[in-house]
């Protein structure tokens, strides 16, 4: 997750959430305060109307097709819902708690499998959830004391500490790979060439793609409750300081190559920073100053160069099992085999043709140009976050599928 960011800890992630009759039945059971004892201000009431407007207007784009309006009004109306859990009891308001349901319903009709690569808010973040709840529980986390499958030989500038953290890591992900692991591994067979090439080129070490697992399951598209975006989970005050444009109309967060790209200076800076790869996953989580002041003070303590381990019990609990769960997440996917799983399925390459195109144009005019489906191009352009073109005096780079220039450039 991108700098200055905590995931805000919910029962599940909303979009993860098909409301089946149990999720209801819960959302049910929890007694509403009295109008006496709530809460609520008269700003959440204004919030609340806004946001079921938004989605009486989505409603209506989708009835009249129109994709770019519809995803608006939903990602919107998410957005003020994500403002209004983020109190304490939340849960506890009937008009939040029905708000959240209307909102979910919304996104699981419209969106479809909430793993998908079209899914705004993919639920990894409730996953890990789930996953760092269980570690806390966990007697002497940093005891050794662990037996892992034999492995073959393991390449790592990172190092691969394995502890009851990281073991409890494996077995969890391990437990029901069908949740989340298998398709990351699948998608890492799209986007990992493209994550190494781009290592390689800046410099860091090539175990930190697995790092994309555990922010967003390789999801271009993933959004957190925190408002960090795309592949990387960046922030977009982080995101705008590697030189990624984030507006109204695009936003480079949810391109997979220029958001790698800043990913891997970002971990570089952190790195240099801290001259330790756990450390710099552990900045790369939580505020980097912050994490600075509780390793100076653990290296007085200590008299030498703190490690991660060294500060692990000061810094907050997210950040404690972020570390171990990237150390699972690599082993575990970097030899499925050894750990009991299928090797992946080879998935679709990513590659594509890159074409300037004038003018304020929706990706389902670029797709019909190109004779491709609209849901292809969109998959390539996901930074497109209107699905159109922004107004610009200069052609926008467009990426079509592979296959498909010759046809476009005759039709445009």
């Amino acid at each position: 997750m991108g700098t200055h960011l905590h995931f805000t800890v919910l029962i599940v992630a909303m979009a993860a959430l098909p409301l089946t009759s149990t999720a209801q039945d819960s959302l049910s059971r929890v007694e509403p305060l009295s109008s006496d004892e709530s809460l609520i201000t008269d700003q959440d009431k204004i919030s609340i109307a806004r946001a079921y407007r938004l989605q009486a207007q989505h409603l209506e784009a989708v009835l009249a097709e129109n994709d770019s309006l519809a995803s608006q009004y939903l990602n919107n109306s998410v957005l003020i819902l994500s403002d209004l859990i983020g109190q304490d009891d939340w849960d506890n308001d009937e008009r939040i708690r029905a708000l959240y349901q209307t909102v979910a319903v919304s996104y699981f009709h419209y969106y479809g499998d909430s793993d998908s690569l079209y899914m705004p808010f993919g639920n990894i973040f409730g996953y890990r959830d789930e996953m760092f709840a269980q570690l806390n529980t966990i007697d002497e986390p940093l005891l050794e004391n662990v037996e892992l499958p034999e492995l073959g030989w393991y390449r790592s500038e990172v190092p691969m500490n394995v502890n009851r953290l990281v073991a409890n890591s494996i077995t969890y992900l391990l437990d029901q790979p069908e949740r989340h692991l298998y398709s990351w591994l699948n998608r890492s067979e799209t986007y990992f060439p493209m994550i190494e090439q781009i290592f390689a080129e800046e410099g860091v070490p090539d175990e930190l793609k697995y790092l994309a697992m555990i922010e967003s399951g390789l999801n271009p598209r993933a959004r957190s409750w925190a408002r960090a975006v795309g592949m990387w989970q960046f922030i977009s005050a982080t995101g705008k300081a590697y030189g990624l444009t984030v507006n109204g109309w695009v936003d480079e967060r949810m391109d997979p190559e220029k958001a790698t790209r800043a990913a891997a200076r970002h971990l570089r800076d952190l790195h240099e920073m801290f001259g330790d790869w756990h450390l710099a996953l552990a900045g790369y989580n939580y505020s980097p100053g912050k994490l600075r002041r509780k390793v100076r003070a653990a290296e007085q303590r200590l008299g030498r160069k703190a490690t991660y381990w060294d500060v692990y019990n000061e810094i907050p609990r997210e950040t404690r099992n972020y570390v171990p769960m990237f150390i699972a997440a690599s082993l575990v996917a970097s030899q499925p085999v050894a750990f009991g799983m299928e090797a992946p399925n080879p998935g679709p390459e990513y590659s594509y043709h890159v074409v300037p195109v004038y003018g304020v144009h929706s990706l389902e005019t670029v797709a019909g140009l190109a004779n491709s489906d609209t849901r292809t191009v969109k998959a390539l352009n996901p930074e497109l976050v209107r699905g159109m073109l922004p107004p610009s005096v200069h052609p926008y780079p467009v990426k079509i599928p592979v296959g498909t220039y010759d046809t476009f450039v005759a039709a445009y």
